[in-house]
């Protein structure tokens, strides 16, 4: 974590990776991460000195996350973050990714699923389906 000079007398907080981390979204290595959290460089009173201090700790909080995260990817664990997500918000991003033309084949696979299993894929029985049930969907339909 390091702080990067801007301008207004404050400084950008950045997570630098080192060797370059590989974008799960993009695929894309990256060496740098700028959090969008600012501090004052000199604060005037009281209120910056808090407030730099609550941004530090988030900072913080947020570069462990991301430790861990780079530490679960490395040892095959899957994240927090992608284990409690929805398969059908993946499955849209996808279709938008894969969609390159006029033909709306993904788009149309994407309204087909949610309109066959809901988009909280919910079992026939009213119950979420098994981990091993969505995998095995997951297998049949990486296949299409």
């Amino acid at each position: 974590m390091r702080m990067r000079t801007i301008v207004n007398d404050r400084k950008s907080i950045v997570l630098d990776y080192s060797p370059p981390i590989k974008n799960p979204a993009t695929g894309k290595l990256h060496r740098f991460e700028t959090l969008k959290l600012y501090v004052y460089d000199d604060p005037a009173d009281q209120w910056e000195r808090q407030y730099n201090k609550e941004i530090m700790m988030l900072a913080r909080a947020v570069c462990a996350q991301r430790q861990l995260d780079i530490q679960n990817r490395r040892f095959g664990f899957i994240s927090d973050t992608l284990r409690d997500s929805s398969f059908t918000d993946f499955f849209k991003v996808e279709a938008r990714k894969k969609q390159q033309s006029f033909s709306d084949n993904w788009g149309m696979g994407v309204r087909y699923f949610i309109a066959f299993a809901g988009h909280d894929l919910i079992s026939r029985t009213g119950r979420p389906i098994s981990r091993n049930t969505a995998v095995s969907y997951y297998a049949k339909l990486r296949h299409i």
